[in-house]
């Protein structure tokens, strides 16, 4: 910009003209490509929430990792809390996510929102995922088991943003690299 500063996320408007929600591994194709700048691991939002992550390119289109896939893993956390947790699909419906490993003292309520966290290159902090809808006790360890309702709506979905990370490669780099030197 005109101060010299590099923006970190840029949001590039994306047609939806493919997407699958009824199998264990769904996915979305989108009508944008490496031609207007799309990489692989680019995240992509709808104007409500988390979508998923993009895992192919070609030049004029992107297939999407759903949130809805049984291999998407997303680091969350619920809203003001310093709590967090991963949220994967179950396989069951497309309008219900799993948030896992939730510690008992977050003390998460009914209809709490959850975000994204901060500990991934893929997916910009504070993006909502979804709101607590059923909370699941497990009596063998202090973690809960949150069920969460999807703040995107995968039937009707037709427009997204796919997010471009300036820094990503610079942070994914690093971070390999230390797991290398160890």
């Amino acid at each position: 910009d005109t101060n010299n500063l590099v923006r970190k996320y840029t949001y590039l408007p994306a047609l939806v003209v493919k997407n699958s929600y009824s199998l264990q591994e769904n996915y979305i194709t989108i009508e944008r490509g490496s031609n207007a700048g799309i990489t692989k691991n680019m995240s992509v939002v709808s104007a409500l929430g988390v979508v998923g992550r993009v895992v192919t390119v070609s030049p004029n289109y992107s297939i999407v990792m759903s949130l809805l896939n049984k291999n998407s893993i997303v680091t969350s956390r619920i809203k003001n809390k310093e709590y967090a947790g991963t949220v994967q699909w179950n396989g069951n419906s497309p309008e219900y996510l799993t948030m896992k490993n939730v510690s008992k003292a977050a003390q998460g309520k009914l209809g709490d929102s959850v975000l994204t966290g901060n500990y991934s290159a893929n997916y910009p902090s504070q993006l909502l995922i979804g709101t607590v809808s059923a909370i699941k006790n497990d009596a063998s360890s202090n973690t809960y088991e949150l069920k969460l309702k999807t703040a995107t709506n995968f039937y009707t979905l037709q427009h997204v943003n796919v997010i471009a990370n300036s820094y990503f490669t610079q942070q994914d780099t690093l971070e390999k690299n230390q797991i290398i030197i160890r």
